[in-house]
């Protein structure tokens, strides 16, 4: 304000550009701090979780997840393997409940798979020698959590995913939306400079009649896609975590990730491409 009292108008101009170049450069940096905060504050959970595990303060271990225990199952109340104060509480550190789960089924196997026990024990081996990939993927995976009390229920966002899978395209209608409001803009702007007479009256008749006769389904897919790209946006940090482990043609670990970090199915390429169909 004083720029433009005070000074000529460019030079005005340049005060209110450097201005809003600074503002912008302090609000990504605060952000940064912001993010940091968080993290650290993460960590420090994380820590308090682990230390509570190893003296078995059972009142600081994280609460175990619901689950559905079958009636009459051989074992599973003879050696407390589920439940409060129980072996999948203080072994279970996953972030979704889907991760919780699988874990139950593994200990409430009533004859385990003695194969696919050994490959986890094999992997379990390989995460110990990698103290800060595990700690960091925990961490990411504790900051994705949308429900830091609980743990996040990703069968939601999946349900949504199949049901719009084979649920009924608008692109038909983006198409010729499209198309009319490129007409809208042409008819008026001939109109404006005296070409043609106020034609675009009628396009713009016929485009909002288009879209009011799929306004009830359209009208939440703003919605709908911001939430899906706010959810997938979460696991962003945990999948490229997952991408930049090494390949080692010697551990077992790496070739389970191998999917994830082949050149046309990266995570972080999907995610761009979600990024850019919500646009």
């Amino acid at each position: 304000y004083l720029g433009f009292q005070l000074l000529t108008l460019l030079l005005a101009w340049l005060v209110a550009l450097l201005a809003l170049g600074c503002f912008v450069v302090v609000t990504r940096r605060h952000s940064r701090v912001i993010e940091q905060v968080a993290r650290i504050e993460a960590f420090c959970r994380l820590l308090e979780a682990h230390l509570a595990r190893l003296e078995l303060d059972w009142e600081a271990i994280p609460p175990p997840a619901p689950l559905n225990v079958p009636n009459g199952h051989p074992f599973a109340a003879d050696l407390d393997l589920t439940g409060s104060r129980s072996l999948h509480q203080l072994l279970d550190t996953s972030t979704a409940l889907g991760g919780s789960r699988r874990l139950a089924e593994w200990l409430l196997a009533p004859v385990p798979d003695l194969q696919a026990v050994l490959r986890r024990q094999n992997l379990v081996r390989e995460m110990v020698n990698r103290p800060a990939l595990r700690t960091s993927l925990e961490l990411d995976g504790r900051l994705a959590n949308p429900e830091p009390a609980g743990r996040w229920d990703t069968g939601e966002l999946l349900a949504w995913l199949e049901r719009r899978t084979h649920g009924t395209s608008f692109r038909p209608l983006l198409d010729w939306l499209v198309i009319l409001a490129l007409a809208n803009i042409v008819l008026f702007s001939l109109n404006a400079f005296g070409v043609l007479p106020p034609l675009w009256g009628i396009s713009m008749a016929v485009y909002l009649a288009l879209q009011a006769l799929r306004f009830r389904e359209s009208s939440e897919v703003f919605d709908e896609a911001y939430d899906l790209a706010r959810q997938l946006g979460r696991l962003r940090d945990v999948l490229s975590g997952i991408e930049r482990i090494p390949p080692d043609p010697a551990a077992r670990l790496p070739a389970i990730c191998a999917p994830l970090q082949a050149p046309g199915q990266r995570p972080s390429v999907a995610l761009r491409r979600i990024g850019w169909i919500v646009s």
